[in-house]
């Protein structure tokens, strides 16, 4: 199970990121748009669904990973050491603040009528989330 959902985590990454990143995108591309594009709505929707499924799975490594407990099992030590801190404290801590950025940023622009301001509300919000979520990302783990 733990390896399922590990491999699960990993290759959900890349459509998280390559979904946000094109979210990100069009959003700079519509900053001066007038009018709706219903398209950008879905696409942030998308995003934030995928995110969404990122977060139960990593929520649930959390609980059952070897890593975690052992670092668990002395704190003091885990704090010391970088690949334990970033895997008990970091990694799950910067994350869950991108997708709050990402679900606070879906809310608002929800309500936005106009394309120029729904794309500046995503943009600010889903900027942010991107370059948190790529700041925490393990380096070992860009593998294919």
């Amino acid at each position: 199970m733990y390896t399922g959902l590990l491999h699960t985590h990993h290759w959900i990454r890349y459509v998280a990121l390559v979904l946000l990143l094109i979210t990100v995108l069009k959003a700079v591309m519509n900053l001066n748009k007038k009018g709706n594009d219903p398209g950008s709505k879905k696409l942030a929707l998308y995003t934030l669904i995928t995110i969404h499924i990122q977060l139960i799975t990593g929520l649930i490594l959390f609980f059952i990973s070897p890593k975690v407990s052992m670092a668990m099992e002395n704190m003091g030590a885990a704090m010391k050491d970088a690949a334990s801190r970033l895997v008990l404290i970091e990694h799950p801590l910067v994350m869950l603040i991108a997708i709050v950025l990402i679900t606070i940023g879906y809310s608002k622009s929800k309500r936005k009528t106009d394309q120029a301001n729904y794309s500046k509300t995503i943009l600010i919000y889903y900027g942010i989330a991107l370059v948190l979520i790529l700041s925490r990302i393990p380096m070992y783990s860009w593998t294919f």
